[in-house]
């Protein structure tokens, strides 16, 4: 049975989201994730500048322990992208994964 997979943290920090930037845009090392797999991470708003844009939305003054941003991760398990095989890591149906990207 597949699942739906939706994570949600609490940024605090300019220089968390600039670290979740680097990961995102895999700019640094991600030890279980393919560099040329970035390209299927799906950006819903902003400029793709992320700490430029949450800067901008920003009051001018913050509370010392106040959430600055939300980081969300929305995904499916591998059940759903690749129904007849899970583990078959790097394996996917095409028209399953077009679905789920015309419904997130």
């Amino acid at each position: 049975m597949a699942y739906a997979i939706l994570r949600c943290a609490k940024v605090k920090s300019l220089q968390r989201v600039a670290m979740i930037a680097r990961h995102v845009h895999r700019l640094k090392p991600v030890a279980n994730a393919d560099p040329e797999r970035a390209r299927l991470n799906r950006k819903v708003i902003g400029s793709g500048d992320i700490v430029a844009d949450v800067r901008q939305a920003l009051p001018e003054k913050i509370r010392k322990n106040g959430v600055i941003a939300i980081e969300f991760v929305i995904t499916a398990s591998p059940e759903f992208f690749r129904p007849g095989n899970p583990d078959a890591y790097g394996e996917w149906d095409a028209e399953r994964l077009l679905d789920f990207r015309r419904h997130t």
